[in-house]
């Protein structure tokens, strides 16, 4: 087990916070911690042919997945929005992320 899925266990993909309780900061900082072992783990990854290999493959693509849904977060997070306004656009963000609606 890499460490990027031991943290993944112990953080879970799922928000378990109510979406009131929530804003983009959370979010941000929720995937962040998703991407930063990830990114150990490729920096420390064994050469010499990581094309070849099918668990650097997949760390790259997480990794790939997370920063995409950073630049998604960010992008939502720039709209301006009421209080009620900001809670649904944050439940949809969940709702449609590829990471964060995993089933923990």
């Amino acid at each position: 087990m890499t460490i990027a899925e031991s943290d993944q266990q112990k953080i879970g993909y799922g928000v378990a916070t109510s979406v009131e309780a929530l804003d983009w900061t959370d979010l941000k900082s929720r995937l962040q911690t998703l991407k930063a072992p990830i990114d150990y783990d490729i920096r420390n990854y064994p050469g010499p042919i990581p094309g070849c290999d099918a668990q650097f493959n997949y760390l790259l693509e997480e990794r790939t997945k997370l920063s995409h849904e950073l630049v998604r977060l960010e992008k939502c997070s720039q709209m301006p929005a009421t209080d009620s306004e900001k809670a649904i656009a944050i439940d949809a963000f969940i709702r449609s992320s590829g990471i964060l609606s995993k089933p923990a």
